[in-house]
């Protein structure tokens, strides 16, 4: 099992953990559980309002876990080399670049005339 296997592992562990705890948290404070799990003591009248947002956090970090290993798994079964990902990025960089050289070529046409 190579080193990429064991991340890809770990993020889909701490995705779908990081999912569970959000709906968890989103349900306590959705369906006002908070008296009956004991929160009032510990954080007062805040405690609907931590659980909510707390809850939605951790949902949007563990689907983007679930995402990245998703994605990545993808790439990986494709046995795309990173050489090819590093190319694509320079060459998106490359055409970005000329645009913006052939923009201030414009302007400055534009401004002389």
């Amino acid at each position: 099992m190579s080193q990429d296997d064991k991340l890809l592992e770990k993020r889909l562990i701490l995705g779908v953990l990081s999912l569970g705890v959000g709906f968890f948290g989103a349900n306590i404070a959705l369906f006002n559980w908070i008296e009956r799990t004991g929160l009032n003591y510990l954080l007062a009248n805040c405690a609907r309002y931590v659980c909510a947002y707390g809850g939605f956090g951790a949902m949007i970090f563990g689907a983007m876990l679930v995402n990245d290993f998703i994605v990545r798994r993808q790439f990986l079964k494709n046995k795309h080399s990173r050489s090819e990902l590093t190319m694509f990025v320079d060459v998106t960089k490359k055409k970005a670049t000329q645009s913006n050289v052939n923009r201030r070529r414009r302007r400055k046409v534009s401004k002389t005339v």
